[in-house]
């Protein structure tokens, strides 16, 4: 097939050539990983393979052009954790795996809060509805419909949808139909290196209540607030305050603009210009994309 002209990894698991121009790609390092949340993939490995694995990965950083991180939280453990010159680090974002366009009038007078997510326990799924509860005082009509892996919930104003096959032309519509009914899009997880479904509800011009704990905070950017999930008080006044029609559409306006930058095609343009090849045509890139 001919000379590759640069490769992007996605993590460090790859040694390749030097002569080969190369950036890594990831939303979050191991040793972010070990201490951040009891992953299963972790939970058997032991604190020598971990120091190894580390100085494999510190070693990998060292030899590629860049190092490419979906947020500036990833972004600072490369260079606090493993010593990489911030110089060499690079935020290039995430994108969005499908789009549901911002309705032409969105109606911001009744709380409509949406969930989207498959790991109820470290989305923090109980605490979410716990808090809601607290909202339905002040706000009787409110509303808050979950979609995903959640468990069957019986509590006024919450609505369950299970899981929705994009793939099934029913399901495209009715979950498109709720991210344009909703005025919130919430999602205050434990641990959270990087979700993209912050930037897809930001692109259908939701504003997001999201998580302090990972790399929530380069994707929710301006369009939204962050909650440290172990606090329920401010979780519970996050919500309140997005109730307000008026802050939910400013913050949504913030969000829509904010996604703009949220799409592959200019994460790939960041990939290649970290790359720094001659010549390279990122105009026909994000066409190609």
């Amino acid at each position: 097939l001919g000379p590759a002209d640069g490769c992007v990894t996605l993590g460090t698991e790859l040694s390749l050539p030097r002569s080969l121009p190369t950036v890594t790609y990831q939303d979050s390092t191991l040793l972010q990983a070990k201490r951040s949340y009891p992953w299963p993939y972790l939970g058997e490995v032991s604190e020598g393979d971990i120091a190894r694995f580390a100085e494999r990965q510190r070693a990998v950083y060292r030899r590629v052009r860049g190092c490419c991180c979906s947020s500036q939280w990833a972004a600072d453990s490369i260079v606090s954790d493993y010593g990489i010159p911030r110089e060499r680090v690079h935020v290039v974002g995430i994108g969005r795996n499908h789009d549901v366009p911002a309705p032409p009038a969105r109606e911001w007078g009744t709380p409509r809060f949406l969930f989207v997510g498959f790991d109820w326990v470290r989305k923090n799924g109980d605490a979410m509805v716990r808090c809601f509860s607290e909202v339905r005082r002040v706000h009787p009509d409110a509303e808050i419909h979950l979609v995903g892996g959640h468990p069957e919930i019986d509590a006024p104003g919450v609505v369950g949808h299970g899981v929705i096959s994009l793939g099934d032309p029913r399901g495209a519509t009715l979950l498109a139909d709720l991210y344009r009914q909703a005025t919130c899009f919430v999602m205050v997880s434990i641990h959270e290196p990087s979700a993209t479904a912050y930037a897809e509800a930001a692109a259908a011009g939701l504003p997001c209540i999201g998580t302090s704990e990972g790399g929530s905070a380069t994707i929710i950017g301006p369009g939204g607030v962050l909650v440290d999930p172990s606090d329920a008080r401010a979780f519970t006044q996050a919500m309140l305050h997005l109730s307000d029609p008026e802050v939910a559409r400013r913050f949504g306006a913030l969000a829509s603009a904010h996604a703009q930058e949220l799409t592959w095609p200019r994460v790939a343009e960041r990939l290649v210009r970290a790359l720094a090849l001659p010549g390279c045509d990122l105009d026909g890139l994000a066409r190609f994309l």
